[in-house]
């Protein structure tokens, strides 16, 4: 499961690049399930969310912003 906050985030691949850890961080930034980048863009999301789980399942937002930088920068 993917939970950073979102200070760490534009570390989490340059590290786990430079720590042999290619496959992994591949994995993160492709994954299309929640929590993760491609999961916002999968349910329709129009930008960046302010939460991981700002969409629901079945496409229904939340009260979250839906544009928010926090986790935007990977």
């Amino acid at each position: 499961m993917l939970g950073t906050g979102f200070s760490s985030v534009p570390y989490l691949l340059p590290v786990l690049q430079g720590n042999e850890q290619e496959k992994l961080a591949n994995k993160l930034l492709l994954r299309d399930e929640c929590p993760s980048w491609l999961y916002e863009i999968k349910m329709g999301a129009p930008s960046i969310c302010e939460s991981w789980d700002a969409y629901a399942e079945d496409g229904t937002p939340s009260k979250y912003s839906m544009n928010h930088f926090a986790f935007g920068c990977v």
